[in-house]
């Protein structure tokens, strides 16, 4: 048994350590519709290198071979669902920086590249603490845009956003 927890042991550990470096590489286990795992990868590699490090412990104090192997199966599977509860809880209470399309809805953006009809242009504008850019088009077919005019922002589609002028008194400061 000192080889299967030496071998678990010498697997275990160098991916724990591309884990803590490289990330959870396999993204929590999640898929559109729902999981296909019952837990991730991560947790599997940790049940891995805690049931070598427990059983390699309980050999190393002699005690009974069956002691050592419940003392590794408990070791390995209360690491598992330690990292499965941890990281879960991690990720279902860290903060987003994305900004959504409905986000930016009814902002006030200035114009970089002229917009007409026939024409995209650019837009330029700042939200949650970022300078964003954007492909723009306008809603209306006679209405043209000159660089540094001010659009309100009406709508987002496929990534361009669609805009109107407004008027002086809204413009950016």
């Amino acid at each position: 048994m000192f080889g299967l927890y030496l071998f678990a042991v010498l697997l275990g550990l160098p991916l724990l350590l591309w884990f803590a470096f490289a990330g959870d590489a396999d993204g929590g286990g999640d898929v559109e519709g729902g999981s296909y795992a019952v837990l991730s990868l991560s947790s599997l590699i940790f049940a891995i290198a805690f049931f070598g490090a427990g059983g390699l412990l309980a050999t190393v104090l002699e005690l009974y071979w069956l002691i050592a192997l419940v003392i590794a199966v408990v070791s390995g599977l209360l690491a598992a669902l330690l990292n499965h509860y941890v990281f879960s809880w991690l990720k279902n209470t860290e903060s987003s920086s994305i900004i959504s399309d409905r986000d930016i809805e009814s902002t006030v953006a200035r114009v970089t590249v002229p917009i007409s009809k026939q024409q995209r242009g650019r837009i330029v504008f700042g939200k949650a603490g970022s300078r964003i850019q954007m492909t723009a088009t306008v809603l209306e077919d006679d209405v043209e845009i000159d660089e540094g005019e001010s659009v309100l922002i009406l709508r987002v589609d496929s990534n361009v956003a669609v805009v109107t002028p407004v008027s002086s008194d809204l413009s950016l400061s």
